[in-house]
């Protein structure tokens, strides 16, 4: 741990600064990269539960002209 005080015990607020600095500049692009694999997980999600609706709707489609043909056509 970096010490921040002169040996008088007054505050090396160059240094100081220098490493808030650098540590918000770390945790904004740690903040920034967990918000952008948030919303990628979210349209993955949405996607896929996208596909699964329109899958449904095809499969009934499907057996429902299935069924008219069995019945009305034969």
């Amino acid at each position: 741990m970096p010490t921040y005080f002169y040996e008088d015990r007054t505050l090396n607020s160059t240094e100081y600064n220098t490493n808030i600095k650098n540590f918000r500049n770390d945790l904004d692009i740690k903040l920034r990269n967990l918000y952008n694999n948030r919303d990628g997980a979210m349209k993955n999600q949405k996607q896929q539960i996208d596909s699964t609706v329109y899958e449904n709707i095809l499969l009934t489609v499907l057996a429902t002209s299935i069924l008219y043909f069995t019945f009305i056509k034969i």
